[in-house]
């Protein structure tokens, strides 16, 4: 049980990291876009580690799709893939 916890919680970590740090990129370019209530709701998800790791949390294990949701609607719709791989590697870890 110890090692499948800290095996979840390094892999949340990796892939919240990168989120995070796309996010990151996005909100500080001047040129993106976006407009300051998704940004809001954008910094709201993944705009600090503490948020990006209950978001990954709340990903896993709850409701999913609003977090989901603000990257594909603003962003790109490449996370529809990413966040599908995501629920089902982690999902089958997870068992």
């Amino acid at each position: 049980l110890g090692w499948s916890m800290c095996l979840l919680v390094v892999l949340q970590s990796i892939f919240g990291l990168a989120l995070s740090s796309l996010v990151h990129t996005l909100l500080e370019n001047p040129g993106t876009k976006l407009d300051d209530d998704t940004k809001k709701r954008l910094f709201y998800y993944y705009g600090t580690w503490s948020k990006t790791m209950m978001t990954m949390f709340e990903i896993m294990f709850a409701n999913w799709v609003p977090a989901a949701r603000v990257l594909v609607d603003n962003v790109s719709e490449i996370f529809i893939l990413v966040f599908v791989i995501y629920r089902c590697f982690i999902g089958f870890a997870v068992l």
